[in-house]
Order: structure tokens, then C-alpha cells, then sequence
């Protein structure tokens, strides 16, 4: 019998893939509830790891039910081993996008990615960009090649349209939207940031800065929760009483034409003075044409971000992005073994934070 060794993983993150390694030690074995496992030195020693990675790998374990950890006792085959070995195993999740959101949002998903592989350490977790026309067809190709193939497991839909949600919705396929669902997709579960809220509390930061002219830069993608931010930011316009202003600029995610469209609005003779970006990528190529046109930021254009960021003021979701991937990943586990996600939706608060405040 051919024993998998800990190089057969190489995509894997390192605990990731021991917890691959000693999940099929365990069933090569035949070890039944109750027998005693390797603890982390011996783990440590067997496989050429560290300590640290050796006791998160067990950790991971315990946490699936595979191992239970008894404090100066030692490690052992969990009671519930048979059941969770017994579990459909998702072998391929589909994280499905717009390029453009995968551009301008690199770092989000592989947080996240990181966060479902976690729960998912067996998976083949691929990203598949869906095309700028053409995606429902796009997607019945991927269906009907992963049916013939018996390879999809799940799907992750990130800023999805309708007709996209519809039709997962409407297929076999486990499916969780990372973002906001729309009224007619409601029965998909769900998790995303509070987007009304991020739009307020972005704008009511630049009021209390005392800026009355405000441009909103969007990806050319929009999803409902697009939507959600800009009901935030109207809903605290409304509440000035005309007050202050609020323009949206959709941007397409090609950098130069992206600085020439940002120029053209900060030359305007009723330019804004403060700009939300829907990502930091999208506020670093803000300043940049700021720079370009001898604008000073912050002091004469202020740039927030409606994600986090580690350089302009931003909003921080109460929960991590690795954690609402771990979140993600227990829902398609749930779906693929028949049972209906608890919790159905996650909505996650979120803060205002400045990084660079003293």
C-alpha cells in the first residue's frame, strides 16, 4: 500500500497538508476510536516539521472530530471517527469571480481561501474567473465538464450577478455566495460584511472631516452588495439635507485607464475632496493620479477604502477574512453532506479603523 508522504501536497498550506498526511495515516492503519496516536513530538520528528506545525495539524484534527487531545494523556482516536471519516469528502471547490474583482481584490480571497481550506484540507480549491460576456454559458460548461467528470464538490460565488446566482441556485451544486445575495437568491446561504453600514460610516468619517463633495469609485462589476454601500452613503446624504454631494465613478480594471478617469474627475472645477475606494487597489491608483496632478493627500484629497487596508483609513470587519472562510467552508461541508447550513446567513458587522493614526 502506498502511503502518502508530507511533499505529495505542494498547494497546500504546511499544516494543511500534514493534517492530509495524518488523516490518511490514520485510515492506512485502520486505527479505531480509542486507539492512541502520535503526539506532536513524534508527529514533529516523524514527518520533518516543527512542533508548532505538528500541534496545529493535530489540533486540526481534534476540531473535525478525527482526534481527541487529553490533556498529559495524550492523543487518541476520536469516538466519533467512524462518522466524520465516514463524511462525503469535497474533493474540488470552484471559487468563482469577475477578473476584475480578483484584481482589484487579490489579498481578500486568499485570506479567504486560506480560511475554507482550513475546514476543507482535502479539497482542490481552484479560482475560475468568469468571462465579460458570455457567463451563464461559461458556467453550464463548467457544470456539465465537472458532472462528466465527477470533480465538483462546491462552488464560492464572490460579487456574482443574479442570473449567476439563479443558476446555482437552481443546480445540484452546494453553493455559498461570499457577498450579498439578491431578493430572488435569497434561499443560497450567505456571508458578507454589512455593506449599508460600511457606506455610512465611510461618509460620516468624511462629514465630521467637514468634506461636502464625495466621489464613489467602483469596480465596473457591480454586485447587490455595491448596491447596499451606496443605499449607506445616500441614506447619510439624505440625512444632510442636500448638504454634502455623492457621484460614483464605475472604473474598469485596466490601471491606465483607471488614472486617466480618476484625473479627469480631480481637474473637474467641482472636484471632490474626498474619494471611497471599493478597494485598496483601487485607492493606491487613486494616489497615484492624485500625485500625478500635484494633489496632496491626504490634506487636499482625503481617500478612503470600503475593505481593510494597511494605509488609508478604512472599515475592519468584527471578523477576519480567514474566519469567514472557515465559515464558508463549514456551510459546503453541511451542503455536500445533505444538511441545511446553520447558520443560514452571516452578516458582519464592521468599524471605521486608521491605520496610520498615532
Amino acid at each position: 500500500m502506498n502511503q502518502s508522504s508530507f511533499s505529495d501536497f505542494p498547494e497546500r498550506s504546511e499544516t494543511s497538508k500534514l493534517a492530509s498526511v495524518i488523516f490518511e495515516d490514520i485510515r492506512h492503519r485502520g486505527l479505531r476510536p480509542g486507539e492512541r496516536y502520535f503526539n506532536g513530538l513524534e508527529i514533529a520528528e516523524k514527518y520533518g516539521v516543527t512542533l508548532i506545525t505538528a500541534n496545529r495539524a493535530l489540533q486540526s484534527l481534534a476540531e473535525r472530530n478525527v482526534l481527541e487531545r487529553r490533556r498529559r494523556a495524550g492523543t487518541f482516536i476520536s469516538g466519533m471517527f467512524v462518522e466524520s471519516a465516514s463524511e462525503k469528502i469535497v474533493h474540488c471547490v470552484h471559487l468563482i469571480m469577475p477578473v476584475t474583482y480578483f484584481r482589484f481584490s487579490r489579498t481578500s480571497v486568499e485570506q479567504a481561501l486560506f480560511g475554507i481550506n482550513s475546514e476543507l484540507p482535502d479539497a482542490n480549491i481552484q479560482h475560475t474567473f468568469l468571462p465579460v460576456s458570455g457567463e451563464l454559458g461559461f458556467a453550464r460548461n463548467l457544470l456539465e465538464q465537472s458532472e462528466k467528470n465527477n470533480t465538483l464538490g462546491g462552488v464560492v460565488l464572490f460579487v456574482s450577478s443574479v442570473e449567476i446566482q439563479q443558476f446555482f441556485r437552481d443546480s445540484n451544486v452546494p453553493s455559498v455566495v461570499f457577498g450579498s445575495v439578491f431578493p430572488e437568491t435569497s434561499e443560497l446561504p450567505w456571508i458578507d460584511r454589512d455593506q449599508k453600514q460600511i457606506g455610512e460610516v465611510l461618509v460620516n468619517f468624511l462629514v465630521e472631516e467637514g468634506h461636502r463633495k464625495i466621489a464613489v469609485l467602483m469596480r465596473d462589476s457591480w454586485g447587490f452588495g455595491d448596491n447596499l454601500l451606496m443605499d449607506g452613503a445616500q441614506h447619510c446624504r439624505a440625512s444632510s439635507g442636500g448638504a454634502i454631494s455623492i457621484r460614483v465613478r464605475s472604473v474598469p480594471a485596466i490601471e491606465e485607464v483607471t488614472l486617466g478617469t480618476i484625473k479627469s474627475l480631480l481637474r473637474q472645477e467641482d472636484a471632490p475632496t474626498a474619494l471611497i475606494c471599493r478597494s485598496e487597489k483601487l485607492a493606491r491608483v487613486a494616489a497615484i493620479a492624485a500625485a500625478d496632478i500635484k494633489i496632496h493627500v491626504p490634506k487636499q484629497l482625503r481617500i478612503v477604502v470600503a475593505e481593510t487596508s494597511s494605509i488609508f483609513p478604512c472599515v475592519v470587519p468584527t471578523v477576519t477574512q480567514e474566519e469567514q472562510g472557515a465559515i464558508i467552508g463549514r456551510m459546503l461541508k453541511q451542503l455536500c453532506s445533505g444538511q441545511s447550513p446553520k447558520p443560514h446567513s452571516v452578516l458582519i458587522p464592521v468599524k471605521f479603523h486608521n491605520p496610520l493614526a498615532s
